[in-house]
């Protein structure tokens, strides 16, 4: 060959070569290069605790924080998909040098399912404020919220120092970005200090009129003006920000004002009505009108919202990368990334506490550490690990949402139990932003290599997947979990009496469950609506040759002619939970009344039903009451 035949050779196949390692790092970037940094950090972690453990100087106190700061975003008791958005996008959020707190603020309860769903939020997030007040915009609520805060925040006037530093007003459809938001105010005055987006839009001039309703900040003084003002309470009605800015301006207070446009502003249209409204920017502090999900979608996608998003191997959110390259090299990182790179990340997702996003959400059982020096008995080991499985469709957030409040308020008493939800592969955009906010807020989301539709393989991807998502070969043990269940997710799963239950079962080889005919008490099969195998049982399903595992269910596997093992039918261990798992009242021959010590109930389809089965087990008995709210 010649020379110049030679050389244009080398230069395809060094650029080729340098087109794939840059894909590969591109999605390594995506997929495994934070989890290979994170592998490094945690060893450094693991060393640096040690030293504190085993050290005799205690670790230092973090610094005090540079401001306390209250978000009270008023909303309505009916809007809980809302609220379910922004606690995904607060809280995924952590400020680097303030205390920031997010609450909700509505007034009286008027309906019986707000009275179950919403004491099942507080007892699960804690971040409701209920004002002894009638729902309403511009009829004094905004001056109850701020006039209500010293006495439920135990603060007499003029006590110091303050509960918070400021105190923020904010609608439901705003997003803020907290640490420009922080950054913001961290050299603003601790009082007589009124921040915001100053009315009207074409103004910069932050003693015009007044701060835009969107979302204004008082200092705790000003909170404590709008208290004691006569003026204030006899002037409470009319639009709330406007008068906010009455009431300083008449008391002569707010003597420090500052106004944050263009950082601040309504959400892009594509013809502006108003200054107010404006495109994007990076040093954007807050966007406001974000009346719908594609408008949220659109704001978080171009903040790059979900980059901090930690890649495993429960989780598959595609990103289209260099895709003509992949498709001829890159199929076996992916399956690698998807099959082999699972778990990776020490002791496993589903068990880690997650500090960095304070969501060790539905990880019950608490293992503990001890000083060396000072010794304390330990809890002890769990009596049996469970996993459940939740399975459900990707769009279902709100649903999700509602079964964190149910899942999140019952702790078992001596078992360890997991719950995650499991759909298949992502289809949207929309559900690739939402989920992946889902899973940096709670991490409690697998994600299936598989399609949504009825018998098309859900299920045996599911349990399958369970030796490869914990990095577990066959056979070894310990295994991460003695029992995985399978549940769906319109059956509502008592803990307690669950956990009760299974005290006794067999570890090995056991199937539990409702079985399918309704009348017959044998243990031969259970249906969908949720049912346990031990781990090897998985094993099994995993490491089955027969060509139909991925096409039939799991009872006609279990019971089915052509599977055995060692000469006998699988799950010779089996139980039936009948009279304890049941449909709910009036659907079918497999449904019956309520019962004290139900297991589960099957088929709560709508809100109605799930308010009658909550209301019957007491589920909101363990609310303390607070002055933050009162629920009659």
């Amino acid at each position: 060959m010649e020379r110049g035949a030679i050389t244009k050779v080398a230069v395809f196949l060094t650029a080729f070569l340098l087109v794939g390692l840059t894909c590969v790092i591109v999605s390594l970037n995506e997929m495994q290069l934070q989890q290979i940094m994170a592998a490094s950090h945690s060893a450094f972690t693991t060393f640096a605790t040690q030293i504190s453990i085993n050290g005799s100087s205690p670790a230092p106190s973090p610094p005090p924080p540079a401001f306390r700061l209250l978000i009270g975003i008023l909303t309505l008791p009916d809007n809980y998909q809302r609220r379910n958005i922004i606690r995904l996008v607060y809280g995924s959020q952590k400020p680097k040098i303030s205390q920031i707190d997010v609450k909700f603020v509505f007034c009286n309860l008027t309906k019986e399912e707000q009275r179950v769903l919403v004491a099942l939020e507080i007892m699960r997030f804690d971040d409701i404020i209920i004002l002894n007040c009638t729902e309403n915009m511009n009829s004094g609520k905004t001056f109850t919220f701020f006039s209500s805060l010293p006495n439920m925040l135990d603060s007499p006037a003029r006590s110091r120092p303050p509960p918070y530093d400021y105190i923020m007003k904010a609608d439901d459809d705003i997003f803020f970005r907290l640490n420009r938001l922080e950054e913001s105010l961290v050299d603003k005055p601790r009082e007589d200090m009124y921040y915001g987006f100053v009315i009207p839009c074409d103004s910069m001039d932050p003693f015009d009129k007044y701060m835009s309703g969107m979302g204004y900040i008082l200092s705790w003084d000003l909170v404590e003006f709008v208290t004691n003002s006569s003026f204030a309470r006899n002037h409470s009605a009319g639009p709330e920000d406007m008068m906010t800015g009455e009431w300083l301006s008449a008391g002569g207070v707010a003597k420090h004002r500052y106004n944050n446009k263009p950082a601040m502003y309504d959400y892009p249209i594509p013809v502006p009505i108003d200054s107010c409204s404006h495109d994007f920017i990076p040093d954007t502090i807050a966007v406001h009108r974000l009346k719908d999900h594609a408008k949220w979608v659109r704001t978080l996608k171009y903040f790059n919202f979900t980059d901090n998003l930690k890649p495993h191997g429960m989780i598959r959110i595609p990103v289209i990368i260099c895709s003509l390259f992949f498709v001829v090299v890159g199929v076996v990182l992916i399956s690698q990334a998807h099959v082999q790179e699972i778990m990776r990340e020490g002791d496993g997702a589903f068990s880690r506490s997650t500090a960095a996003n304070n969501s060790s959400d539905f990880h019950f059982f608490k293992a503990t550490i001890t000083h060396q020096a000072d010794p304390t008995p330990t809890i002890p080991a769990p009596s049996f690990r469970l996993l459940i499985g939740v399975f459900t469709d990707p769009r279902k957030y709100l649903h999700r949402n509602f079964l964190r409040l149910v899942y999140g308020t019952q702790r078992p008493e001596l078992s360890e139990i997991d719950i995650k939800f499991v759909f298949c592969n992502l289809t949207d955009e929309e559900q690739q932003v939402f989920v992946a906010v889902e899973i940096m807020r709670f991490d409690d989301i697998i994600i299936l290599n598989c399609s949504e539709k009825e018998d098309g393989g859900k299920t045996y991807s599911y349990l399958s997947s369970m030796p490869y998502m914990f990095d577990t070969p066959r056979g070894s043990r310990p295994a991460p979990y003695d029992y995985v269940m399978k549940v769906d997710d319109d059956t509502f799963v008592h803990i307690g009496e669950l956990e009760e239950s299974m005290k006794g079962m067999a570890r090995e080889d056991m199937y539990c469950g409702f079985q399918s005919s309704c009348q017959k008490m044998d243990q031969a099969r259970s249906p969908s609506m949720a049912y346990v195998l031990s781990w090897d049982l998985t094993e099994l399903v995993g490491g089955s040759s027969d060509p139909k595992a991925q096409q039939v269910g799991l009872q006609q596997l279990l019971a089915g002619d052509g599977w055995q093992r060692e000469g006998r039918r699988a799950a010779k261990n089996r139980y039936s939970g009948k009279a304890y798992m049941y449909d709910s009242p009036g659907t079918h021959a497999c449904g019956h009344e309520l019962n004290p010590n139900t297991i589960a109930i099957y088929g709560l389809k709508d809100e109605r039903k799930w308010i009658q089965a909550l209301t019957y087990f007491n589920m909101t008995s363990n609310l303390k009451p607070s002055k933050f709210y009162h629920i009659p």
